[in-house]
């Protein structure tokens, strides 16, 4: 159990950059159809604001979207827009861990219970993305922590699955398969292997 944590933490140590530092701009991986369909989900929630967006550009357009999701739906800004943005940290919640059958009371992060109605829209808006553009390996991932998050296991580890079809290099990947399988019945052994299979990016 020890040498699991271990792992489990290494893989966390970091924390993502702070928009108020250097330009945000859009990683590589957002391109033409991940802005047509981002587009779409904004114009869901907002027409006015999906006008404006389309006709921003560049860090004008990583600074609206990062601003617009924060108000609206704050996991899937963190899980979608900042991977986007190159801050390649997606995490399970302190709540992932708070389970009698995956770790002792001792080692319970203590946090504010979990908000469920900002993870099932976050489910939502992602399953609609991947629907809209089903080569969106980083809505790929985003769905897999999501899944996680309501402890769909398998489902995410199916995600994942997927998602490294597209990634096979991308740490978030194999700590999402490590996570999909360390709270299962004897389960550790794979979830530990999948952790240790790649560094995450510092």
């Amino acid at each position: 159990m020890h040498t699991l944590i271990t792992l489990i933490v290494s893989c966390l140590i970091g924390l993502p950059c702070s928009l108020s530092g250097a330009t945000p701009e859009f990683a590589c991986l957002f391109k033409r159809p991940e802005r047509r369909t981002m587009e779409m989900l904004v114009r869901q929630v907002d027409k006015r604001a999906a006008k404006r967006f389309s006709k921003l550009k560049g860090s004008k357009q990583a600074i609206f979207l990062s601003r617009f999701w924060d108000d609206h739906c704050p996991r899937f800004s963190k899980l979608y827009v900042d991977f986007q943005l190159g801050q390649r940290r997606p995490n399970a919640s302190p709540s992932f861990y708070n389970d009698p059958d995956f770790l002792t009371p001792d080692y319970w992060v203590y946090v504010a219970t979990k908000d469920s109605l900002d993870l099932g829209r976050t489910t939502a808006l992602l399953e609609t993305l991947l629907e809209s553009n089903p080569s969106d390996g980083v809505g790929m991932i985003a769905l897999g922590y999501c899944y996680l998050e309501s402890d769909s296991l398998e489902q995410a580890e199916a995600m994942f699955l997927e998602a490294r079809k597209h990634h096979r290099k991308e740490p978030a990947v194999y700590n999402g398969l490590g996570f999909s399988w360390v709270k299962r019945p004897n389960g550790q052994t794979v979830g530990r292997d999948y952790f240790s299979s790649t560094r995450p990016i510092v």
